[in-house]
């Protein structure tokens, strides 16, 4: 799994607390984390593992580690933006949890959407709370089969976009 945006966390702790018996390698972009008073602030560990929620966040930077508990896999978060991001490695998963287009849309473009669908594995999806018609094309022009689905709490739709198993490279 690839996260384009730790932020909170939130999505990495859900995902290891789901994961059950699989293995999963993790690893998360986040150019500029947040501050452990604001993480402290949310209370997650109110309503979520909280000593995988530290665990993730007292993680080293640049470092994969074994993850915390009676999880299988392991978590390396790298203090870099996507667009810097360099790897071999192949994705099943991205969660593409970048601010807003209208905050970074030198994120929501066609040149970042073509970078990931590169490391996607075939079959292989991303998925974004961002439903805006801008997002899907940019998506589409990649290569992306791109559907709508409803969204979490708070958010009317969001999008999973899959790279084909029939892609040509």
């Amino acid at each position: 799994i690839l996260e384009v945006g730790l932020g909170t966390g939130l999505n990495a702790c859900l995902t290891f607390a789901h994961a059950g018996e699989s293995e999963i390698h993790y690893t998360a972009l986040e150019p500029f984390p947040l501050e452990n008073i604001v993480l402290d602030e949310l209370n997650y560990g109110a309503w979520i593992d909280r000593k995988l929620f530290a665990a993730l966040h007292d993680a080293v930077w640049n470092v994969s580690r074994p993850v915390a508990g009676n999880h299988s896999g392991s978590f390396k978060k790298l203090k870099i933006s996507i667009e810097d991001f360099r790897t071999d490695e192949k994705f099943n998963l991205v969660y593409f949890d970048a601010f807003a287009a209208h905050v970074h849309p030198e994120l929501w473009t066609e040149k970042i959407f073509s970078k990931i669908f590169q490391m996607l594995d075939k079959g292989g999806a991303l998925v974004t709370y961002s439903a805006k018609g801008s997002v899907k094309r940019a998506l589409k022009s990649c290569g992306f089969v791109v559907e709508t689905l409803p969204g979490a709490p708070g958010k009317r739709e969001m999008v999973r976009a899959s790279r084909p198993r029939q892609s040509s490279d």
